[in-house]
This record gives structure tokens, C-alpha cells and sequence, in this order.
């Protein structure tokens, strides 16, 4: 069975997603402050603020593929970091 790696599976996409993809995928979850426990769900603490920590993460699970709000996470860092240096990026 293929690896899932769902970020935030304690907030409200991961555990829909974690729900939702279960049956179909070897999931692994990460949670950063509220532990949940989710029937057939591995979940982990990660801070995806730590590029060592998600780099280890990574090379630990070995994901087949990655949910997709790690990108919205990435990317609502990025227009809260280009807001605040008063800069255009996106």
C-alpha cells in the first residue's frame, strides 16, 4: 500500500483527508500542538517550520505522495513574510 503524508491531521483538511484516504493509503499524519488519534492513522509531532525536521521526516517515511495543505501552509507563509517586507512576490 502507498504512503500518504497528511501535515496537520489534527486540523480540519488533514483529518477530513486522513478520514477520507484511510481505506486506500498507509497514512501518516503530523501534528504540531493537539494530539489526535485517528483509526489507522500513525501521526507524529513535526514543526514544518524546521526544514531539518521535515527533511528527517521525509527521509523516515518515504511518502508516495503529500497532502496538499503542507503547500497551503508554504504558501500562506509566504504571503504573510512578502505583506510584512511590503513586498509583491505573488
Amino acid at each position: 500500500m502507498k504512503k500518504l503524508l497528511v501535515t496537520g491531521a489534527s486540523g480540519f483538511l488533514g483529518w477530513n483527508v486522513c478520514n477520507s484516504a484511510a481505506k486506500d493509503w498507509d497514512i501518516r499524519g503530523t501534528v504540531f500542538s493537539h494530539r489526535v488519534e485517528i483509526e489507522g492513522v500513525k501521526t507524529a509531532r513535526a514543526d514544518l517550520t524546521d526544514f531539518e525536521a521535515v527533511k528527517r521526516l521525509f527521509q523516515e517515511i518515504r511518502p508516495d505522495a503529500v497532502s496538499p495543505q503542507l503547500r497551503v501552509a508554504i504558501v500562506s507563509d509566504i504571503v504573510i513574510l512578502s505583506e510584512a517586507k511590503n513586498l509583491n512576490a505573488l
